[in-house]
């Protein structure tokens, strides 16, 4: 009896324990569809999720059954339908601002071209008043003109004039530089015409107090004193009677530069500019007579060259070495100084901007 009972319990044992196997494999088998169908739509709304990160905002969520999963597939595909909505319609206003910024865009460039137009043309103009070379050369044999606007149109202007026998040559430095240094050398081109030629002016000081009289007159003439222009000129007037042997020199705050048995003699103009007056009447220039040697070599410009940026240390050039420079070349030909002049304010201007027009004049007796 005792072993028909142990072979019952071994027979029973093995019975319980096929039945659990079958009862746990089929329980993992209902574990895993259960969690594939939890799992499908999450890894299908992660997938949807990556493509609409890529751009792709008509990507919709698969909606299947009725649980939490469906609720959240639901309003993922709400939330993906308002963010296309707003995005196509930031991209119709961006496309309605991008066409009215190219319309405006086309009328800024129209009107750059109109107004560069007009800038071509008053050089054109302003070269027009310019003294011509060829008139130039028939008084002076040796001499050069640097001329370097900074623009389009220049501040800086030459002036010449040959009147009884007489030789005239100025270097003008017009406030600012560009269109508004461009009017006023207009302004000072025909007051010094009309200083020699209607008031008779011959001495370099009477011409530039007249040139003084006419460019505040001119520029303030319909102005109440509560707006009256101070805009002015920087200036050297040399009045040369090359039969006499004299030079009459005049100047408002730039210096003349004579080189003479390689020595620098400077003299100084006035301290006060062309256009604006100290007082309740204007100031007058004093005249400083020159005697010519044979050799002479004499210099004028205005600031532009010395306030050049630029060398080892970005440093303005400075007058002292414009000065030295001057001397280093006088005894080249005039042609050839011109040349190294420029040559030199290359160097030193290295990759800096012209800060300012430049106009440099040299003769030689």
């Amino acid at each position: 009896d005792r072993t028909a009972q142990q072979a019952l319990f071994r027979i029973e044992a093995k019975r319980f324990i096929l039945i659990f196997l079958i009862t746990m494999l089929v329980l993992s088998f209902v574990i895993y569809r259960k969690t594939k169908v939890i799992t499908r739509p999450i890894k299908k709304l992660v997938e949807n999720v990556d493509r609409i990160t890529n751009g792709n905002l008509r990507e919709r969520a698969e909606v299947s059954g009725n649980n939490e999963i469906t609720r959240l597939s639901e309003k993922f595909n709400m939330m993906i339908a308002q963010l296309e909505g707003y995005y196509y319609e930031l991209e119709e206003k961006v496309k309605e601002r991008t066409l009215r910024i190219e319309k405006q865009k086309e009328e800024i460039e129209e009107q750059k071209k109109h107004i560069m137009d007009s800038i071509h043309y008053a050089r054109r103009i302003q070269n027009a008043i310019l003294p011509s070379f060829a008139l130039i050369d028939k008084y002076l044999k040796n001499y050069f003109i640097l001329y370097l606007p900074k623009d389009i149109v220049s501040g800086d202007f030459y002036w010449v004039h040959v009147v009884d026998g007489l030789f005239m040559i100025a270097a003008v430095d017009c406030t600012g530089h560009g269109v508004p240094g461009a009017f006023m050398s207009i302004v000072g081109f025909n007051q010094l015409n009309n200083a020699v030629d209607v008031r008779k002016a011959r001495k370099a000081s009477e011409i530039m107090d007249e040139l003084n009289l006419g460019v505040v007159t001119t520029l303030n003439e319909n102005k109440a004193d509560t707006s009256i222009i101070k805009d002015g000129m920087d200036m050297v007037l040399c009045v040369f009677d090359f039969a006499a042997g004299k030079n009459d020199f005049a100047g408002a705050n730039n210096p003349l530069t004579l080189i003479r048995d390689n020595q620098v003699i400077k003299y100084r103009g006035d301290r006060f500019p062309i256009g604006v007056f100290g007082g309740d009447s204007p100031q007058h220039f004093k005249n400083v007579e020159i005697d010519i040697n044979k050799g002479d070599c004499f210099y004028f410009a205005s600031d532009g060259y010395a306030d050049q940026f630029g060398g080892p240390d970005n440093k303005k050039f400075m007058s002292k070495r414009f000065e030295k420079l001057l001397l280093e070349i006088h005894t080249q030909p005039m042609e050839m100084q011109k040349e190294l002049l420029m040559k030199k304010f290359i160097e030193w201007k290295g990759e800096n901007d012209q800060v300012d027009d430049i106009l440099v004049i040299g003769i030689k007796v």
